[in-house]
């Protein structure tokens, strides 16, 4: 999922260079199951606290936390008219700073659109292409790269080292089990259900094909 879905929380992550963007799916069948998306800047939570008493950093203005959990809620309302999409979630935790949203979703194609649409709302300055971000076919299931024009890849040049230690974690579960994978950082667990791959966000800025993945199973 594009990282311009966060975008109201920009300011936020650029004071915080210990976050972690946790997209999960758990398969039920070879299209169905569950959608998750978590950004956790707990590891900074003292510094932010202490921070977000400013009204701008960097040019920045920042948002109140009230406002980051008033732009989940507004995503999970459109979501609530996407077809295929149904029990919807969504978790602010300012306290830890922990941000999360759930949905189950009944096809990929159903996923896609479900995601372009969340872009789509998040993105204030130009209209974004549609994109196919996962395929499941011929028993192979595919994370597909983002375009390049994520958030990070847009940021200026400077900004970008504020990543440092900041990282995106895959996480994909299946009813089968897998047979190989593509990405030779990915972690097949023990069980050969699950996929895991982490990436550093300052790699991502650059390469973002760091996060394709195919996944062929059995």
């Amino acid at each position: 999922m594009r990282l311009k879905t966060w975008i109201l929380l920009l300011p936020l992550l650029f004071l915080s260079s210990c976050f972690e963007f946790i997209e999960e799916i758990s398969f039920e069948t070879e299209q169905a199951g569950t959608f998750e998306l978590t950004l956790n800047c707990s590891q900074s939570r003292v510094r932010l606290k202490n921070i977000l008493k400013l009204d701008t950093f960097m040019g920045y203005n920042l948002p109140e936390q009230y406002e980051i959990s008033n732009k989940l809620y507004e995503i999970s309302n459109a979501l609530k008219l996407a077809k295929g999409i149904s029990n919807i979630d969504h978790n602010s935790d300012n306290d830890q700073f922990i941000y999360n949203i759930k949905f189950h979703f009944d096809s990929i194609k159903n996923l896609n659109i479900a995601l372009n649409l969340i872009a789509a709302m998040e993105s204030k300055i130009q209209r974004l292409p549609y994109m196919n971000l996962y395929e499941y076919s011929d028993g192979s299931f595919k994370r597909l790269q983002v375009p390049p024009d994520s958030l990070v890849q847009n940021s200026r040049q400077d900004h970008i080292k504020l990543f440092e230690g900041a990282t995106v974690t895959t996480i994909y579960r299946f009813k089968k089990t897998v047979e190989n994978v593509s990405n030779p950082n990915a972690v097949i667990s023990k069980s050969k259900t699950a996929v895991m791959l982490k990436q550093k966000v300052t790699e991502l800025a650059t390469k973002p094909s760091l996060l394709n993945n195919t996944i062929r199973l059995k």
